[in-house]
Protein backbone atom coordinates (compact mmCIF):
# COMPACT_ATOMS: atom_id res chain seq x y z
CA UNK A 1 0.00 0.00 0.00
CA UNK A 2 1.29 3.26 -0.93
CA UNK A 3 0.73 6.63 1.83
CA UNK A 4 1.15 10.07 2.27
CA UNK A 5 1.82 10.55 -1.62
CA UNK A 6 2.70 14.33 -2.03
CA UNK A 7 2.13 16.06 -5.54
CA UNK A 8 4.02 19.13 -6.61
CA UNK A 9 3.96 21.26 -10.28
CA UNK A 10 7.02 23.71 -10.35
CA UNK A 11 6.27 27.61 -10.50
CA UNK A 12 7.96 28.98 -13.67
CA UNK A 13 7.64 32.27 -12.06
CA UNK A 14 9.16 31.87 -8.39
CA UNK A 15 11.42 28.66 -9.58
CA UNK A 16 9.78 26.97 -6.56
CA UNK A 17 7.76 23.73 -6.26
CA UNK A 18 4.03 24.28 -5.01
CA UNK A 19 2.37 21.76 -3.29
CA UNK A 20 -1.20 20.21 -4.92
CA UNK A 21 -2.47 17.71 -3.39
CA UNK A 22 -1.21 15.28 -0.49
CA UNK A 23 -3.86 11.90 -0.46
CA UNK A 24 -3.68 7.94 -0.01
CA UNK A 25 -3.79 5.41 -3.25
CA UNK A 26 -4.05 1.78 -2.89
CA UNK A 27 -2.75 1.41 -6.95
CA UNK A 28 -0.47 2.12 -9.46
CA UNK A 29 0.26 5.68 -9.91
CA UNK A 30 0.09 7.56 -13.18
CA UNK A 31 2.31 10.47 -12.89
CA UNK A 32 2.99 11.22 -16.37
CA UNK A 33 2.30 15.10 -16.27
CA UNK A 34 3.95 16.18 -12.87
CA UNK A 35 7.44 17.27 -12.33
CA UNK A 36 7.88 16.10 -8.34
CA UNK A 37 6.86 12.96 -6.56
CA UNK A 38 7.27 12.27 -3.10
CA UNK A 39 6.62 9.03 -1.98
CA UNK A 40 6.51 7.45 1.13
CA UNK A 41 5.12 3.40 1.11
CA UNK A 42 5.15 0.30 3.38
CA UNK A 43 5.48 -2.80 1.75
CA UNK A 44 6.45 -3.25 -1.64
CA UNK A 45 8.02 -0.27 -3.87
CA UNK A 46 5.50 1.05 -6.26
CA UNK A 47 4.76 0.60 -9.76
CA UNK A 48 5.22 4.33 -11.44
CA UNK A 49 5.14 5.59 -14.89
CA UNK A 50 5.99 9.00 -14.28
CA UNK A 51 7.16 10.90 -17.94
CA UNK A 52 11.20 12.21 -18.70
CA UNK A 53 11.46 15.03 -15.79
CA UNK A 54 9.79 13.41 -13.21
CA UNK A 55 11.75 12.41 -9.75
CA UNK A 56 10.51 10.51 -6.99
CA UNK A 57 11.69 9.68 -3.77
CA UNK A 58 10.36 6.87 -1.30
CA UNK A 59 11.02 6.74 2.22
CA UNK A 60 9.30 5.34 4.98
CA UNK A 61 8.09 5.94 6.95
CA UNK A 62 6.26 9.03 6.61
CA UNK A 63 7.59 11.22 8.83
CA UNK A 64 10.85 11.00 6.42
CA UNK A 65 9.86 12.40 4.15
CA UNK A 66 12.35 15.65 3.32
CA UNK A 67 11.22 18.91 2.04
CA UNK A 68 13.18 19.87 -0.94
CA UNK A 69 15.90 23.01 -0.55
CA UNK A 70 14.19 26.22 -1.78
CA UNK A 71 16.50 25.69 -5.26
CA UNK A 72 14.85 25.99 -8.98
CA UNK A 73 14.71 22.08 -10.40
CA UNK A 74 17.09 21.84 -13.38
CA UNK A 75 15.47 21.99 -16.72
CA UNK A 76 17.09 19.58 -18.70
CA UNK A 77 16.09 16.16 -20.50
CA UNK A 78 17.94 14.24 -17.76
CA UNK A 79 17.23 13.14 -14.46
CA UNK A 80 20.24 13.63 -12.22
CA UNK A 81 22.57 11.45 -9.64
CA UNK A 82 24.83 12.99 -6.85
CA UNK A 83 27.90 11.08 -5.25
CA UNK A 84 30.53 12.77 -2.77
CA UNK A 85 34.41 12.01 -3.87
CA UNK A 86 37.12 12.12 -1.43
CA UNK A 87 40.43 12.04 -2.82
CA UNK A 88 44.00 12.02 -1.16
CA UNK A 89 47.49 12.89 -2.97
CA UNK A 90 49.65 11.02 -1.95
CA UNK A 91 53.12 13.00 -1.44
CA UNK A 92 51.39 16.27 -1.11
CA UNK A 93 51.73 18.29 1.96
CA UNK A 94 48.63 20.12 2.91
CA UNK A 95 49.50 23.79 2.54
CA UNK A 96 47.41 24.51 5.83
CA UNK A 97 48.82 21.75 7.27
CA UNK A 98 52.03 20.42 6.27
CA UNK A 99 52.60 17.50 8.57
CA UNK A 100 49.34 16.35 6.81
CA UNK A 101 48.94 14.94 3.38
CA UNK A 102 46.46 17.37 0.87
CA UNK A 103 43.01 15.75 1.04
CA UNK A 104 40.08 17.02 -1.78
CA UNK A 105 36.68 17.01 -0.86
CA UNK A 106 34.23 17.16 -4.23
CA UNK A 107 30.63 16.30 -4.90
CA UNK A 108 30.00 15.06 -8.77
CA UNK A 109 26.78 15.07 -10.67
CA UNK A 110 26.00 13.46 -13.53
CA UNK A 111 22.80 12.00 -15.49
CA UNK A 112 21.41 8.62 -14.20
CA UNK A 113 18.93 5.94 -15.11
CA UNK A 114 17.37 6.09 -11.80
CA UNK A 115 13.97 6.99 -11.43
CA UNK A 116 12.85 6.55 -7.79
CA UNK A 117 15.19 6.40 -4.68
CA UNK A 118 16.94 8.41 -1.74
CA UNK A 119 17.43 12.17 -2.59
CA UNK A 120 21.16 13.34 -2.04
CA UNK A 121 20.53 16.48 0.94
CA UNK A 122 22.04 20.02 0.08
CA UNK A 123 25.03 19.83 2.84
CA UNK A 124 25.47 16.45 4.58
CA UNK A 125 23.50 12.81 4.71
CA UNK A 126 24.91 13.23 8.24
CA UNK A 127 22.60 15.10 10.39
CA UNK A 128 24.63 16.73 13.12
CA UNK A 129 27.45 17.36 10.05
CA UNK A 130 24.58 19.73 8.45
CA UNK A 131 23.79 21.40 11.54
CA UNK A 132 27.20 22.52 12.23
CA UNK A 133 28.21 23.30 8.52
CA UNK A 134 24.55 25.41 8.51
CA UNK A 135 25.78 27.28 11.73
CA UNK A 136 29.05 27.77 10.71
CA UNK A 137 27.93 29.16 6.86
CA UNK A 138 25.40 31.64 8.20
CA UNK A 139 28.09 33.02 10.62
CA UNK A 140 30.71 33.79 7.40
CA UNK A 141 27.98 36.59 6.75
CA UNK A 142 27.96 39.88 9.04
CA UNK A 143 24.51 39.76 7.84
CA UNK A 144 22.18 38.29 5.78
CA UNK A 145 23.73 35.08 5.28
CA UNK A 146 21.20 31.93 5.00
CA UNK A 147 19.55 30.38 8.18
CA UNK A 148 20.41 27.12 8.66
CA UNK A 149 16.06 25.86 8.98
CA UNK A 150 17.01 26.86 5.00
CA UNK A 151 19.16 23.89 4.25
CA UNK A 152 19.17 22.10 7.24
CA UNK A 153 17.16 18.13 6.40
CA UNK A 154 16.86 19.50 3.01
CA UNK A 155 17.44 17.91 0.03
CA UNK A 156 18.38 18.74 -3.80
CA UNK A 157 17.20 17.45 -6.71
CA UNK A 158 19.85 14.53 -7.50
CA UNK A 159 19.45 10.90 -6.68
CA UNK A 160 21.68 10.16 -3.76
CA UNK A 161 24.74 7.84 -5.30
CA UNK A 162 22.49 7.03 -8.71
CA UNK A 163 23.62 4.75 -11.10
CA UNK A 164 25.24 6.17 -13.95
CA UNK A 165 23.60 6.60 -17.56
CA UNK A 166 25.57 4.79 -19.89
CA UNK A 167 23.71 5.35 -23.37
CA UNK A 168 24.92 9.14 -23.81
CA UNK A 169 27.98 8.04 -24.98
CA UNK A 170 31.49 10.59 -23.19
CA UNK A 171 30.71 13.17 -21.35
CA UNK A 172 32.07 17.01 -20.98
CA UNK A 173 33.52 17.70 -17.24
CA UNK A 174 32.71 21.09 -15.34
CA UNK A 175 34.53 21.74 -12.51
CA UNK A 176 33.35 24.28 -10.03
CA UNK A 177 35.34 26.19 -7.40
CA UNK A 178 33.28 28.41 -4.90
CA UNK A 179 34.32 32.07 -3.35
CA UNK A 180 36.11 32.69 -0.53
CA UNK A 181 34.28 31.48 2.43
CA UNK A 182 32.09 29.82 1.03
CA UNK A 183 31.30 26.41 0.59
CA UNK A 184 30.56 24.27 -2.53
CA UNK A 185 26.75 23.29 -2.06
CA UNK A 186 25.97 26.92 -3.36
CA UNK A 187 26.55 26.05 -6.40
CA UNK A 188 24.38 23.30 -6.22
CA UNK A 189 21.82 24.98 -8.34
CA UNK A 190 24.33 25.66 -11.71
CA UNK A 191 25.50 21.96 -11.24
CA UNK A 192 22.47 20.02 -11.40
CA UNK A 193 21.80 21.80 -14.29
CA UNK A 194 24.25 21.50 -16.61
CA UNK A 195 24.13 17.90 -15.27
CA UNK A 196 20.26 17.55 -16.25
CA UNK A 197 22.16 18.37 -20.29
CA UNK A 198 24.69 15.98 -20.29
CA UNK A 199 27.48 16.79 -18.18
CA UNK A 200 29.63 15.49 -15.71
CA UNK A 201 30.13 18.63 -13.49
CA UNK A 202 32.64 18.60 -10.25
CA UNK A 203 31.99 20.76 -6.94
CA UNK A 204 35.62 21.14 -5.66
CA UNK A 205 35.73 22.10 -1.83
CA UNK A 206 38.54 24.91 -0.98
CA UNK A 207 39.28 22.77 2.82
CA UNK A 208 40.71 25.90 5.21
CA UNK A 209 38.70 28.41 3.46
CA UNK A 210 34.83 27.76 2.93
CA UNK A 211 32.99 27.64 6.90
CA UNK A 212 33.16 23.73 7.11
CA UNK A 213 34.08 21.01 4.39
CA UNK A 214 32.99 18.00 4.70
CA UNK A 215 35.32 14.25 4.79
CA UNK A 216 33.64 11.17 5.96
CA UNK A 217 36.13 11.48 9.32
CA UNK A 218 36.47 15.21 9.84
CA UNK A 219 35.05 18.33 9.06
CA UNK A 220 37.91 21.19 8.18
CA UNK A 221 37.03 24.62 9.03
CA UNK A 222 38.26 28.13 8.23
CA UNK A 223 41.88 29.00 9.03
CA UNK A 224 41.99 31.83 11.14
CA UNK A 225 45.17 33.34 9.99
CA UNK A 226 45.79 36.72 9.37
CA UNK A 227 45.77 37.24 5.51
CA UNK A 228 48.55 38.26 4.39
CA UNK A 229 49.63 38.26 0.69
CA UNK A 230 51.81 35.14 1.02
CA UNK A 231 48.70 33.78 2.83
CA UNK A 232 46.50 35.04 -0.34
CA UNK A 233 49.12 32.60 -2.72
CA UNK A 234 48.88 29.94 -0.89
CA UNK A 235 45.53 29.68 -1.01
CA UNK A 236 44.70 30.26 -4.72
CA UNK A 237 47.43 27.78 -5.31
CA UNK A 238 45.94 25.50 -3.23
CA UNK A 239 43.09 25.54 -5.32
CA UNK A 240 45.05 25.49 -8.29
CA UNK A 241 46.66 22.26 -7.71
CA UNK A 242 43.66 20.34 -6.23
CA UNK A 243 41.47 21.07 -9.88
CA UNK A 244 44.87 19.88 -11.38
CA UNK A 245 45.13 16.59 -9.57
CA UNK A 246 40.88 16.07 -9.99
CA UNK A 247 42.01 16.07 -13.97
CA UNK A 248 44.11 13.79 -13.09
CA UNK A 249 42.20 11.10 -12.03
CA UNK A 250 38.85 11.96 -13.81
CA UNK A 251 39.74 8.39 -15.18
CA UNK A 252 40.87 6.54 -12.55
CA UNK A 253 37.69 4.46 -11.58
CA UNK A 254 39.70 3.39 -8.19
CA UNK A 255 39.00 7.41 -7.73
CA UNK A 256 35.69 8.03 -9.42
CA UNK A 257 33.62 4.81 -8.89
CA UNK A 258 30.26 3.55 -10.08
CA UNK A 259 30.73 4.00 -13.54
CA UNK A 260 31.50 7.54 -13.39
CA UNK A 261 35.33 7.67 -14.31
CA UNK A 262 33.94 5.53 -17.69
CA UNK A 263 31.44 8.16 -18.57
CA UNK A 264 34.26 11.18 -18.68
CA UNK A 265 35.64 12.92 -21.86
CA UNK A 266 39.05 14.10 -20.34
CA UNK A 267 39.24 15.55 -23.67
CA UNK A 268 36.52 18.02 -22.97
CA UNK A 269 36.81 19.95 -19.49
CA UNK A 270 36.02 23.27 -18.43
CA UNK A 271 35.44 25.18 -14.96
CA UNK A 272 33.59 27.67 -13.61
CA UNK A 273 33.59 29.56 -10.77
CA UNK A 274 32.36 32.17 -8.28
CA UNK A 275 34.21 35.31 -7.29
CA UNK A 276 37.63 33.64 -5.99
CA UNK A 277 36.47 30.46 -7.77
CA UNK A 278 35.94 31.96 -10.97
CA UNK A 279 39.86 33.55 -10.74
CA UNK A 280 41.06 30.29 -9.88
CA UNK A 281 38.99 29.12 -13.16
CA UNK A 282 41.18 31.61 -15.09
CA UNK A 283 44.27 30.64 -13.22
CA UNK A 284 44.10 27.41 -13.87
CA UNK A 285 43.45 27.23 -17.63
CA UNK A 286 46.63 29.56 -17.80
CA UNK A 287 48.43 26.74 -16.15
CA UNK A 288 46.97 23.85 -17.83
CA UNK A 289 45.84 23.78 -21.16
CA UNK A 290 44.01 19.99 -20.79
CA UNK A 291 40.97 22.95 -19.84
CA UNK A 292 39.54 24.16 -22.67
CA UNK A 293 37.31 27.17 -21.58
CA UNK A 294 36.92 28.71 -18.18
CA UNK A 295 33.99 31.12 -16.73
CA UNK A 296 34.16 33.77 -13.95
CA UNK A 297 30.92 34.56 -12.36
CA UNK A 298 32.03 38.03 -10.32
CA UNK A 299 35.31 37.01 -9.79
CA UNK A 300 38.66 39.85 -9.84
CA UNK A 301 41.10 39.55 -12.48
CA UNK A 302 44.31 39.74 -10.58
CA UNK A 303 45.09 38.58 -7.18
CA UNK A 304 46.04 40.38 -4.04
CA UNK A 305 48.95 37.71 -3.43
CA UNK A 306 52.41 38.34 -4.70
CA UNK A 307 51.86 36.06 -8.00
CA UNK A 308 49.50 36.67 -10.97
CA UNK A 309 50.37 34.27 -13.33
CA UNK A 310 47.00 34.33 -15.62
CA UNK A 311 47.01 37.99 -15.02
CA UNK A 312 50.64 38.46 -15.92
CA UNK A 313 50.55 35.74 -18.90
CA UNK A 314 47.29 35.60 -19.94
CA UNK A 315 44.96 32.72 -21.27
CA UNK A 316 44.38 30.62 -24.79
CA UNK A 317 41.13 29.63 -23.87
CA UNK A 318 37.78 30.41 -24.34
CA UNK A 319 36.52 33.10 -20.58
CA UNK A 320 33.47 34.10 -19.96
CA UNK A 321 33.43 37.04 -17.06
CA UNK A 322 29.67 37.20 -16.08
CA UNK A 323 29.41 40.29 -13.40
CA UNK A 324 27.29 42.17 -11.23
CA UNK A 325 25.58 44.97 -11.95
CA UNK A 326 27.80 48.15 -12.32
CA UNK A 327 31.29 46.38 -11.41
CA UNK A 328 34.48 48.05 -12.64
CA UNK A 329 37.92 46.74 -12.67
CA UNK A 330 41.41 49.13 -12.80
CA UNK A 331 42.71 45.31 -13.83
CA UNK A 332 40.32 44.46 -16.46
CA UNK A 333 42.00 46.36 -19.65
CA UNK A 334 45.17 45.04 -19.19
CA UNK A 335 44.32 41.84 -18.54
CA UNK A 336 42.05 41.64 -21.92
CA UNK A 337 44.55 42.46 -24.02
CA UNK A 338 46.46 39.03 -22.85
CA UNK A 339 42.91 37.01 -23.43
CA UNK A 340 44.36 35.40 -27.03
CA UNK A 341 41.16 32.91 -26.92
CA UNK A 342 37.26 34.22 -27.21
CA UNK A 343 36.18 36.29 -24.63
CA UNK A 344 31.98 37.27 -23.38
CA UNK A 345 31.84 39.67 -21.36
CA UNK A 346 28.63 39.94 -20.03
CA UNK A 347 26.44 41.73 -16.55
CA UNK A 348 23.55 41.09 -15.05
CA UNK A 349 21.33 43.68 -14.27
CA UNK A 350 20.10 44.20 -10.82
CA UNK A 351 22.78 42.34 -9.50
CA UNK A 352 24.98 41.87 -6.61
CA UNK A 353 28.19 39.42 -6.23
CA UNK A 354 25.74 36.48 -4.79
CA UNK A 355 23.34 36.82 -7.40
CA UNK A 356 25.54 34.17 -9.37
CA UNK A 357 24.94 31.24 -6.68
CA UNK A 358 22.21 29.84 -4.36
CA UNK A 359 22.31 32.38 -1.88
CA UNK A 360 20.13 34.20 -4.53
CA UNK A 361 17.32 32.19 -3.11
CA UNK A 362 18.76 31.18 0.21
CA UNK A 363 20.10 34.56 1.77
CA UNK A 364 18.67 37.94 2.10
CA UNK A 365 18.68 40.16 -0.58
CA UNK A 366 21.15 42.49 0.38
CA UNK A 367 23.75 39.79 -0.45
CA UNK A 368 22.23 39.38 -4.18
CA UNK A 369 20.48 42.62 -5.61
CA UNK A 370 17.13 43.36 -6.67
CA UNK A 371 16.80 41.09 -9.67
CA UNK A 372 14.73 38.19 -8.63
CA UNK A 373 15.94 34.58 -7.93
CA UNK A 374 13.81 33.03 -10.87
CA UNK A 375 15.52 35.55 -13.07
CA UNK A 376 18.77 34.87 -11.58
CA UNK A 377 18.83 31.68 -11.92
CA UNK A 378 17.15 31.67 -15.75
CA UNK A 379 19.88 33.74 -17.07
CA UNK A 380 22.75 32.22 -15.15
CA UNK A 381 22.04 29.04 -16.40
CA UNK A 382 21.26 30.33 -19.78
CA UNK A 383 24.63 31.44 -20.58
CA UNK A 384 26.50 29.20 -18.37
CA UNK A 385 24.85 26.32 -20.79
CA UNK A 386 25.38 28.46 -24.12
CA UNK A 387 29.20 28.98 -23.11
CA UNK A 388 30.11 25.25 -22.28
CA UNK A 389 27.69 23.96 -25.35
CA UNK A 390 29.64 25.98 -27.38
CA UNK A 391 33.29 25.21 -26.26
CA UNK A 392 32.81 21.35 -24.79
CA UNK A 393 30.26 20.53 -26.68
CA UNK A 394 31.14 22.43 -30.13
CA UNK A 395 27.54 23.25 -31.07
CA UNK A 396 26.79 27.01 -32.35
CA UNK A 397 25.23 29.54 -29.94
CA UNK A 398 23.76 32.64 -31.26
CA UNK A 399 23.01 33.75 -27.41
CA UNK A 400 26.58 34.40 -27.14
CA UNK A 401 26.39 36.98 -30.13
CA UNK A 402 25.03 39.69 -28.73
CA UNK A 403 22.06 41.12 -26.88
CA UNK A 404 18.67 38.90 -26.80
CA UNK A 405 15.10 39.82 -25.97
CA UNK A 406 14.28 36.59 -24.09
CA UNK A 407 17.45 37.99 -21.41
CA UNK A 408 16.93 41.74 -21.12
CA UNK A 409 18.83 41.81 -17.94
CA UNK A 410 21.99 40.89 -19.50
CA UNK A 411 24.43 43.60 -21.24
CA UNK A 412 27.57 42.60 -23.08
CA UNK A 413 30.89 44.71 -22.91
CA UNK A 414 30.38 46.33 -19.87
CA UNK A 415 33.63 46.12 -18.44
CA UNK A 416 35.17 48.01 -21.69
Amino acid sequence: MINNVVVATGDTTTGKNTQVSSCTFTADLQLSDVIKVQVSYTGFAPTVNAGSGTYIRTSAPASTVEPEVNLPAPTGPYRIGAQDVFLTQTGRSDPFVPANTRRISTTVWYPTTASFGRMARYLSEVSATETTMATKDQATHASGGPAPAVMVGKVTHSFLNAPVRTDLGLLPVVMYSPGLNVGKEHGTAICEELASYGYVVISIACNYESPATEFPDALYFTDTRTETPAIRDMKLYARIDDARYVMDKLTDPAVFGNGIAGLVDASKVGMMGHSNGGWTAIEVAAHDARLKCCLDYDGQFTSSGQVNYAFNNGVDQPLMAFIEQGITSADWSAFKSRIRGPLYQIELAGSKHYAFTDLVSLADSSLSGTITPARAHICCRAYTRAFFDKHLKGSAQVLLDGPSGTYPEVSFNTLG
